[in-house]
């Protein structure tokens, strides 16, 4: 058997995508995740070490290939960075998590980026990236008989969507639009029109779906590879994106000419089921599974430091109980990349300023002096970590040791610890 036709044991995190279809090539699948997942199984701890992730699988499941499908959420698997077998990362909400998406995908042999106009968000860091768009989840057949002139399925809880709350309220003031939650198979496989609307001018799996549907998809006129897979006027028709009365007028015009609405149905059914499905994306990821190789990024562990950190700050931020393994095992990161040589430490000073912060809150300043005493061991002569020792130092009892560390710096160690909180901000600032 070639490399490409092997057939490998895989682990999906978060979501069951394409489970199914990659066992029907003939590969073996589970899926893992937290309890909203709908996974096959649930781990309820928040923090999860790989090992103890491990525990969790069956009996003779020897983990070969590993897929992290974004959930738009927290990484929650402590130590994905240093384990031995190749994985992908699939990012899909890259639009709201472009600040730490790029690091955490450093730990991964691959990353696919859904939206096609943030990949340049990874290309600085590595050349493992590249554009694999979403899909439709599952096959629908399509119903002759409409019952719904203009449908949208989606969240509609004005606190997480004001803004397409917003709109489509606005627009059915217009057209006759049928508002629901919950399984989109059962209204869009019944409706003429799909109106779409996008949160961040993200292409969504609702514009698949609604095609695969058979429904007319009018969706707003974006980029991320819209226009690189879809033909408007074609496949789908698309207006202004946030202008209600535009879109209002494109669904009246298609409304009543029914048979120019239902070719263009038809067409972007078509391209769906043929390009766009889930057996479609199965046998791409199948190709990429079967010719990758674990090999460690360059800046791996520091990007892993960096991903833990911001998982850390979220979680401070919105108040939840857990994420001190992320801060604790993000300093230890931090020092293995320090010690490992990495030669790209973007804003290191930053970062340790914000480790050090969280640390000693959580820890103490005993904590936060070890991380730092660790992280000079390999920059003995950086002028702002030896001011933030002095720092930490001074407000902490150890005045000899800080004028020592001082008078590397100037003849004069007095004026230096006098003046190390204005010091170090002036260098942080720089």
């Amino acid at each position: 058997m070639s490399t490409s036709e092997r057939k490998r044991s895989i682990l999906l995190l978060n979501h069951p995508w394409l489970a199914d279809e990659l066992r029907e090539i003939g590969h073996r699948v589970i899926s893992i995740g937290r309890p909203s997942s709908q996974c096959e199984l649930i781990v309820h701890q928040p923090e999860i070490t790989v090992q103890a992730l491990l525990e969790q699988l069956p009996e003779g499941f020897q983990v070969e290939s590993v897929i992290y499908w974004d959930d738009s959420a927290l990484p929650w698997v402590i130590g994905l960075e240093s384990w031995s077998v190749p994985k992908i990362f699939f990012s899909v909400d890259i639009h709201h998590h472009h600040r730490w998406h790029p690091q955490f995908s450093l730990a991964f042999d691959r990353t696919l980026v859904a939206q096609r106009d943030y990949l340049h968000h990874f290309t600085p860091l590595h050349d493992r990236a590249s554009w694999f768009p979403l899909w439709a989840t599952r096959a629908a057949t399509p119903i002759e008989s409409k019952s719904y002139l203009v449908s949208f399925v989606g969240t509609l809880d004005a606190r997480i969507h004001p803004k397409r709350l917003a709109f489509l309220n606005a627009l059915a003031q217009h057209v006759p639009l049928e508002l629901k939650s919950g399984d989109y198979r059962a209204i869009y496989t019944q409706s003429r029109i799909v109106i779409n609307e996008s949160v961040e001018g993200d292409l969504n799996f609702r514009a698949f779906e609604a095609m695969m549907c058979g429904a007319l998809l009018v969706t707003p006129r974006i980029k991320n590879g819209q226009e690189f897979l879809f033909i408007d006027g074609e496949d789908l028709v698309t207006y202004e994106r946030d202008n209600v009365q535009d879109a209002a007028n494109k669904i009246r015009y298609y409304l009543e000419r029914p048979d120019t609405a239902s070719a263009i149905a038809s067409r972007g059914h078509l391209k769906v089921t043929k390009f766009h499905s889930g057996p479609a994306r199965a046998r791409q990821i199948s190709s990429i599974v079967n010719t990758l190789e674990w090999r460690p990024a360059t800046g791996y562990l520091y990007g892993a430091a960096f991903s833990y950190l911001s998982a850390y700050i979220v979680c401070q931020h919105e108040n939840f109980r857990w994420g001190k393994e992320f801060l604790r095992r993000g300093a230890l990161t931090l020092v293995e990349s320090l010690q490992s040589g990495e030669p790209f430490l973007r804003d290191l000073h930053g970062v340790v300023a914000l480790f050090l912060h969280y640390l000693e809150a959580l820890d103490g300043a005993g904590a936060a002096i070890g991380l730092l005493r660790d992280v000079r061991t390999h920059l003995p002569e950086d002028r702002t970590l030896k001011l933030a020792e002095i720092r930490l130092l001074m407000r902490t009892g150890g005045q000899e040791r800080a004028m020592n560390i001082a008078q590397t710096i100037s003849p004069d160690a007095g004026a230096i610890c006098t003046n190390v909180e204005r010091l170090l901000q002036e260098a942080l600032a720089q």
